[in-house]
């Protein structure tokens, strides 16, 4: 084997290694940066749904100060309806509708219609069964509301007479304001964050909230929802993108809050870390290589020359030996 080509084993002996070692620490300090990346999301997602769980809670102790009225207590429900009326006002940042069902589920009062207006039946009677059988505030998953067919959210508070459950006072809330509730966390613009109910439907979305409203979430989102409390996870949205993922379920509602930050964002950093590697690592190899080469040109000229001066001295022949540049 020539010299040359020593020498240029020798510079990739040197200089792979550390292109490697460079290579491997970027990828390292990826896959560090994306635990911590997981761990902020699970904290937004928690942080979600306690203001959720916040703004339930607001909902129902209003509700129970509004059905402590004396006009329903004495049954004069002419009189609750305005009422009604006063608090919707007050409290209409959340609130877009507020209704009494007696204890049968027939709506009695809806502030969408005027006062004695016919009305249907509530369109939530398991979650009435339950706030009868519970005495316990209720909170229902996103339905289609009987009277304007517009999908809503509703918190159902039982009204107690004498020991029995004798109204159930309801509180309805659209998208939007949950929607709102979304937005105000200030997320990175690309990231999704969607509100789902305990039938995995959905309830608010920071991103096409019109589209899916209402409608069930990925089947991945599901699952994962079902398996546990809180992950993180990879999959792919309803709209097709592939992100990753972290959801938190709520132990007061059972809803369940997810957000996902785009796959292609996230591995970004990573592809262009390892380009500039592998792009560094082949200029530096060139240059090692460019110059072992001139190096190997330089001395082989003379190693040659010495090499043939050798061979006339061991046949008795006078030889000159020549200069050398390393010499």
């Amino acid at each position: 084997m020539k010299l040359r080509s020593y020498l240029i084993l020798l510079v990739i002996a040197a200089v792979l290694p550390v292109v490697i070692f460079a290579a491997v620490m970027t990828y390292l300090s990826y896959r560090q940066q994306r635990e911590n990346l997981a761990d902020r999301m699970i904290e937004r997602t928690r942080a979600i749904s306690a203001a959720l769980d916040r703004e339930f809670l607001v909902s129902i102790q209003s509700l129970k100060v509004l059905a402590a009225a004396t006009h329903l207590d004495k049954g004069e429900l002419a009189e609750f309806y305005g009422d009604m009326k006063g608090a919707l006002a007050s409290y209409s940042r959340a609130w877009q509708n507020l209704t009494l069902v007696d204890a049968s589920g027939q709506q009695l009062i809806n502030l969408r219609r005027p006062f004695g207006a016919l009305l249907p039946a509530t369109g939530n009677p398991e979650a009435i069964e339950q706030a009868r059988r519970t005495n316990q505030a209720v909170i229902a998953n996103i339905s289609p509301g009987p009277v304007t067919g517009a999908p809503g959210v509703v918190v159902h508070i039982p009204i107690l007479k004498d020991g029995e459950v004798k109204y159930f006072l309801n509180a309805i809330f659209y998208p939007a304001p949950l929607t709102d509730l979304l937005l105000q966390q200030k997320l990175p613009t690309r990231w999704i964050a969607t509100i789902i109910d305990r039938n995995h439907n959905i309830a608010a979305r920071t991103r096409d909230v019109e589209k899916f409203i209402g409608k069930p979430v990925s089947p991945t989102f599901a699952a994962q929802a079902n398996q546990s409390q809180e992950a993180t996870w990879g999959g792919t949205t309803l709209d097709g993108s592939a992100v990753v993922a972290a959801h938190h379920r709520s132990d007061f509602t059972g809803w369940t809050v997810g957000i996902g930050s785009p796959i292609e964002e996230i591995d970004a950093p990573l592809r262009r870390s390892l380009m500039t590697t592998g792009a560094g690592g082949l200029l530096l190899l060139l240059f090692a290589l460019g110059l072992a080469t001139a190096l190997g040109r330089r001395i082989a000229a003379p190693v040659a020359a010495l090499s043939g001066a050798a061979e006339k001295l061991g046949r008795g022949e006078i030889a000159q030996v020549p200069g050398s540049p390393i010499a």
